[in-house]
């Protein structure tokens, strides 16, 4: 297994790697003045300090050289399979596309969410619906934080609640989608 450390695992190929690459599933181009890879439809970047002036031309025709330039980058490419057991970040279940981030830092909240957010301040948007906070570092401190960037949107959380449980959030969270009564209906 090749190392993973400051790398981000990506479990998108289709086959082994080795053999995705021998049967030209992995290309390097040039798109929009950027080099990537492509892999049938998706994309992805080609950092420009670990390019180091290589030619994509002879990458392209060398496997050896394409290996080398892709061990450079900030991500290795997985077979699907492999990658449910080497996934080296948080996910949703075992969806290894939905990728957590650290919103508990305030900074990556900022980033991640300046769209929300700027929805919200300019009036286009009146309510968020946030799902699976369960996952999160401080389920609790992301709500709160929330309700501090949009004082005014009216918040739905998607949260499965046992049947006696109640939405425990300190009212940064006006209720859930109702899961909880569709329950009891189910139980009648």
């Amino acid at each position: 297994m090749a190392s993973l450390t400051g790398k981000v695992l990506l479990g998108v190929l289709a086959d082994r790697y080795g053999r995705e690459l021998d049967g030209g599933a992995l290309t390097i181009e040039r798109q929009d003045g950027e080099v990537v890879v492509r892999h049938h439809d998706t994309v992805f970047p080609i950092s420009d300090e670990r390019l180091d002036g290589v030619q994509t031309d002879s990458v392209q025709r060398e496997k050896d050289a394409f290996d080398s330039l892709r061990q450079r980058q900030h991500y290795r490419l997985a077979y699907w399979r492999t990658a449910q057991e080497e996934l080296n970040y948080r996910r949703f279940f075992t969806i290894d596309t939905l990728i957590g981030l650290h919103v508990e830092d305030e900074d990556v909240l900022k980033a991640s969410h300046r769209l929300v957010f700027d929805l919200v301040a300019d009036g286009q948007v009146a309510g968020l619906r946030i799902d699976h906070v369960d996952g999160l570092r401080d389920p609790k401190a992301y709500l709160n934080a929330l309700r501090s960037a949009a004082p005014d949107a009216y918040i739905v959380l998607e949260k499965v609640l046992a049947y006696e449980e109640g939405l425990r959030n300190g009212g940064a969270v006006q209720c859930t989608p109702c899961y909880d009564v569709n329950g009891r209906v189910d139980g009648v």
